[in-house]
């Protein structure tokens, strides 16, 4: 789905959103124009990844001359590959040209990815 966030056009991967994802968004994107900082800190399975990929990724897509890195860390490989998974159906809701200026890499250790004993 697509909405208006204060002036800022959003994607967002699901075809809803809850009124607390919305007003998380409204002030992550509050510290991205005052070039502030956020901490985002929401109850579990409230949907905090989408929240989070969802904003950058539309804010970077609207502002291409504010450079934005987004370093997302997770605490075990398979909520890596969760995140990753959810930046990939973002991605593909995304305009074909949008989502080529973007860039997402996931990164573990190869102690992760190794499968022979």
């Amino acid at each position: 789905m697509r909405f208006d966030l204060d002036g800022l056009p959003v994607h967002f991967p699901y075809a809803a959103i809850y009124p607390e994802q919305h007003a998380y968004m409204g002030e992550l994107k509050h510290a991205l124009d005052v070039r502030g900082h956020a901490l985002l800190e929401m109850p579990m399975g409230t949907g905090k990844t989408a929240v989070l990929i969802s904003l950058i990724t539309s804010y970077a897509l609207t502002n291409p001359a504010h450079l934005l890195h987004l370093i997302y860390c997770t605490r075990t490989v398979h909520e890596m590959v969760k995140t990753l998974a959810e930046l990939c159906l973002l991605f593909a809701r995304l305009p074909s040209l949008a989502s080529r200026s973007l860039l997402a890499l996931g990164l573990s250790s190869y102690k992760n990815l190794y499968i022979h004993p």
